[in-house]
């Protein structure tokens, strides 16, 4: 009901779902997340109460998140060292990443391999995940010793940005501060940047905290 009172590229509610128990997905949801953002970046283009937007975004979320809430810290970009070392682009390096952490067990590991003969839009190759999974557990051992990968982190990881996002919401209406949701980051008015991206630092630390002593 906030953000009906704002002007923005709205179509329906902002709605929360999960996937066969509450503790996987619950990502929030809405439509201003799908519109396209392909050749042109429509969707940076679209206006908040005709105002410029921006989206402070979290960036490697889910690797950061499930990191911390086992007691390990990862550097602000842990994705560049890893790129220098295999040769791969920073697309590759998400796409790997979306892949394993979405995987509910290692058994998938093969079928996405081989999946990656069919389709090279992501540019990541069989050779290349390899690559990648071998060096993503070289520089951060407790990956391989903590299962990270392959073991449904990701859905898990999503209730989290949910609680998160939860309490963006909470913030947004206490302090009048209008934002859309956009699963790791916020379009708000370009001006309510630092402040937004201050109480999503906030957020951040308080659910991993939570689910770090709660584990």
């Amino acid at each position: 009901l906030f953000m009906q009172d704002h002007w923005w590229a709205r179509k329906g509610p902002t709605t929360r779902s999960f996937s066969k128990n509450m503790n996987r997905g619950g990502r929030l949801n809405n439509s201003y997340q799908t519109i396209a953002n392909r050749r042109l970046a429509i969707r940076k283009n679209t206006l908040i109460d005709g105002e410029r937007i921006a989206e402070p975004d979290f960036s490697a979320n889910h690797l950061k998140m499930a990191s911390a809430i086992i007691g390990e810290q990862l550097p602000d970009d842990p994705y560049t060292s890893i790129s220098e070392s295999t040769g791969a682009s920073r697309k590759a390096v998400k796409s790997f990443i979306t892949r394993v952490m979405g995987s509910t067990s290692k058994r998938q590991r093969g079928g996405q391999i081989m999946s990656l003969n069919d389709s090279n839009n992501d540019e990541l190759s069989p050779n290349l995940y390899r690559s990648l999974e071998e060096t993503f557990y070289r520089e951060y051992p407790w990956l391989k010793t903590q299962k990270v990968f392959f073991n449904d982190t990701g859905a898990r990881m999503q209730m989290l940005e949910g609680e998160i996002g939860l309490k963006m919401c909470r913030w947004a209406i206490d302090t009048n501060t209008p934002i859309i949701s956009v699963h790791d980051s916020y379009a708000c008015i370009w001006y309510h940047e630092e402040q937004v991206w201050n109480a999503m630092q906030e957020f951040w630390s308080e659910v991993v905290l939570k689910n770090k002593t709660s584990t």
